[in-house]
């Protein structure tokens, strides 16, 4: 039997009889299920913007709030900030910038595949180059080109809704 909790206290218990493939696809539901001492807790998604443009911040802000209300957003200036807040919370996806000053977003990339293996990564960047997609597809993260768009995240959010 697994007991599902939510952080909200207004929400109540729920315990149900899982199997194994059942387990493995509330990983791709509306929520996340984190295994605790054999106990599923109910944590929202959230993600990572990293940018050290404050338009491009909000833009993409604007954007998945639009389209992915139920997701939780942090926000990061450059890279260092954004690993940081990836010690202190767990994030289902991270939109990393590829210019931002200290480390790029390629590198930041590499150390969060490196701590966080289960995060699914993409480089956001207005560099249109088949060389910069290269270079984010051997490094194992995901690519989009600025601005933002609704359709442009939602290859990478359907694969949360699987």
């Amino acid at each position: 039997m697994s007991c599902f909790h939510n952080k909200n206290p207004s929400i109540e218990k729920k315990c149900y009889k899982l199997t194994l493939s059942e387990k493995n696809q509330l990983r791709y539901s509306k929520w996340i299920f984190i295994l605790a001492n054999g106990v599923f807790l109910m944590e929202p998604k959230t993600v990572l913007i990293v940018d050290d443009s404050r338009l491009a911040q909000m833009m993409t802000q604007k954007t998945i709030k639009l389209a992915f209300p139920s997701w939780e957003i942090v926000i990061a200036s450059n890279g260092e900030e954004g690993l940081l807040a990836a010690e202190k919370q767990r994030f289902s996806l991270a939109l990393i910038d590829y210019n931002m000053p200290g480390m790029n977003g390629l590198e930041m990339a590499e150390q969060l595949k490196i701590k966080h293996p289960e995060m699914l990564i993409s480089l956001v960047t207005a560099n249109i180059q088949e060389k910069m997609r290269h270079k984010a597809e051997a490094s194992g993260v995901g690519f989009i080109t600025k601005p933002i768009s609704k359709e442009k995240l939602s290859d990478i959010f359907a694969r949360f809704s699987r």
